[in-house]
């Protein structure tokens, strides 16, 4: 069967680190960690357009070396990825219910 809500979405999605400890050297000990999605979805059939952002954080320690590091930040943005995509699909499944 054809949808009731054909949509058009276009989601922008923008990172960033912000320092969040620093121990008594200077040094950075944690970092935490954004993600926001700017959602745009088009209603094909209505011409209605409805637009939301999104957000989610995540505390990162920095490990004894730089790579391990890099590989806990990069899991972190996976997984931030993953639940603001389960976020996004509740959103537009609680506003396009019919």
């Amino acid at each position: 069967p054809d949808s009731l809500n054909a949509l058009d979405i276009t989601i922008n999605l923008t990172k960033r680190k912000e320092t969040k400890e620093k121990n008594s050297q200077g040094k950075i000990t944690k970092y935490t960690l954004f993600l926001e999605a700017e959602m745009i979805a088009k209603n094909l059939e209505k011409s209605r357009v409805t637009s939301k952002k999104f957000m989610n954080s995540s505390s990162l320690s920095v490990a004894s070396n730089h790579s391990d590091t890099l590989r806990n930040e990069k899991k972190n943005y996976e997984l931030m990825t993953e639940r603001l995509a389960e976020t996004i699909t509740n959103y537009l499944q609680l506003y396009y219910k019919y």
